[in-house]
C-alpha cells in the first residue's frame, strides 16, 4: 500500500471510529435519566433527613448496572410530613419518593418499601426534659406516671396515634416549635428516637440551652421508617426494594448506620434505664419476624422480648 493509500485508510478509520463512539454516545443519551425527587429539611436545623438520604443513595447506588443512572434532589420546597406524604399520594409537588412510620401502610395510593431505614433505631425513644425537672422525671417508672406529663409533636406525625392509643397527652405545634414549648416550660417532654436526640440538641444549644436528656427513661415502640413511592411508580418500588435488599446483604446498610450514629449506639447500651414499651397497632402481627433480618437490638436493654430473636448487630 502506497503512502497516499496509507493515509486514506487511515482517515476513513478514524471517521468510522467517530461515527461509532457518536452513536454509542446517542445510544446511552436516548436512555432516560431516573429522576428521584425527595422531600427537604423543613428548616436549617432540621438534620434528620440526612441519614435517609445517604440510605436512599445508596440504594440506587446498588441498583444502577440493573436499572440505570439516576439523579438525586430534594424538593422545590420544605413541606411538614403529613404534607409531603400527602403530596406524594396525589403525585404533586414533583415528589416520587419519601418516607415515613407504618401509619401510612394503608394509604391505597401509597407503597411502603419494606425494609426499615435506619434499623429500627427510631423505636427506642429518649426523653428530653427541661434540666428544671430532671428531679420530677427520675421519680416516674411507669406508663401511669407519664400519663400526668405532656409531650409536643409536630403537626402530622405518624406516631401521634401511637400516643393516642396509650392515652398520652401531647400538644402540637411546627417541627421547631416544640422545642421552643420544651424550652418555655409549656410541655413537660419531647420523645425523641434514638436517631434524632444528639443532632437536636447540638443544633439548637443557643436557642433552647436548658433542654436535657432524661437518664433514667425511655420510651420503647416499634417504628420502622419506610420509603415511600407512589403505587403506579412500580419501577422505582422495585429498584429501591432490591437496592435495600443488597445494601442490608452486603453490609453497607449497617455501615452507614454505624458512620452516623456511633455515638447513639452506645447511649442505648446504657443500662439502668427504666424502659416504658408502647404497643403499635398499626403494624401487622408478625412484623417481629418479618422485620429481624434488619432490627437492630441494643445489647442488654430489657424489652420483655419484645423483639424476640431481632439482630443484634446494626
Amino acid at each position: 500500500m502506497n503512502y497516499l493509500g496509507l493515509t486514506m485508510f487511515l482517515l476513513l478509520s478514524l471517521c468510522y471510529r467517530a461515527q461509532a463512539v457518536e452513536s454509542v454516545k446517542n445510544q446511552f443519551a436516548a436512555i432516560p435519566v431516573l429522576q428521584v425527587v425527595y422531600p427537604q429539611p423543613v428548616s436549617k436545623g432540621d438534620v434528620r433527613f440526612e441519614v435517609y438520604v445517604a440510605v436512599l443513595r445508596a440504594a440506587l447506588e446498588a441498583t444502577k448496572h440493573d436499572f440505570g443512572a439516576y439523579q438525586l434532589k430534594p424538593a422545590s420546597s420544605a413541606m411538614s410530613e403529613a404534607r409531603f406524604m400527602k403530596e406524594l399520594a396525589l403525585q404533586r409537588s414533583g415528589l416520587n419518593v419519601a418516607w415515613s412510620g407504618a401509619t401510612y401502610v394503608d394509604i391505597a395510593s401509597l407503597h411502603a418499601v419494606k425494609v426499615p431505614i435506619v434499623k429500627g433505631l427510631l423505636s427506642y425513644r429518649f426523653l428530653l426534659v427541661h434540666k428544671a425537672q430532671l428531679t420530677r422525671f427520675a421519680k416516674v417508672v411507669d406508663l401511669k406516671g407519664l400519663r400526668g406529663e405532656t409531650t409536643a409533636h409536630a403537626h402530622g406525625w405518624g406516631d401521634s396515634l401511637v400516643f393516642d392509643n396509650a392515652g398520652l397527652d401531647y400538644l402540637e405545634s411546627s417541627y421547631e416549635g416544640i422545642f421552643d414549648l420544651l424550652q418555655q416550660g409549656r410541655v413537660d417532654y419531647l420523645s425523641r428516637g434514638a436517631t434524632e436526640v444528639l443532632d437536636e440538641l447540638v443544633a439548637r444549644d443557643a436557642s433552647t440551652p436548658d433542654l436535657r436528656i432524661a437518664p433514667n427513661l425511655m420510651l420503647f415502640y416499634p417504628w420502622p421508617y419506610y420509603f415511600y413511592v407512589h403505587r403506579e411508580s412500580r419501577e422505582l418500588e422495585q429498584r429501591l426494594m432490591t437496592g435495600m435488599q443488597r445494601i442490608q446483604k452486603s453490609g453497607e446498610h449497617g455501615k452507614l448506620i454505624r458512620r452516623y450514629f456511633a455515638e447513639e449506639l452506645l447511649m442505648l447500651t446504657v443500662t439502668g434505664r427504666t424502659v416504658l414499651r408502647l404497643d403499635n397497632p398499626w403494624l401487622e402481627a408478625n412484623w417481629k419476624d418479618a422485620y429481624s433480618e434488619y432490627w437492630y437490638v441494643p445489647e442488654g436493654l430489657q424489652l420483655d422480648d419484645a423483639l424476640g430473636s431481632a439482630s443484634v448487630q446494626p
